[in-house]
């Protein structure tokens, strides 16, 4: 951690707040993360770890690609290929 905090504030420059702040979220990350390794249920947790992020990144692609039409909308589109 001490050549990751020098590294921060001499080399990149940043003040040893936000470098704290980024180490600080790293920790917070790797506490919630190491959660998902342990098989606390009868699944398991890595398995719910998994699932849970793999149907919000669906939806989430899903909802990226698709967008709502109004009925108007949607006939001029309609009207234009024919």
């Amino acid at each position: 951690m001490q050549y990751l905090m020098y590294f921060y504030t001499e080399v990149i420059g940043l003040s040893p707040a936000r470098a704290g702040l980024i180490y600080l979220l790293g920790m917070i990350w790797d506490a919630v993360s190491d959660q998902t390794q342990s098989d606390a249920t009868l699944l398991g947790m890595r398995v719910i770890g998994l699932l849970i992020p793999a149907v919000v990144l669906i939806v989430s692609a899903l909802l990226m690609v698709s967008y709502p039409l109004s009925k108007q909308r949607h006939e001029e589109i309609l009207a234009e290929r024919k």
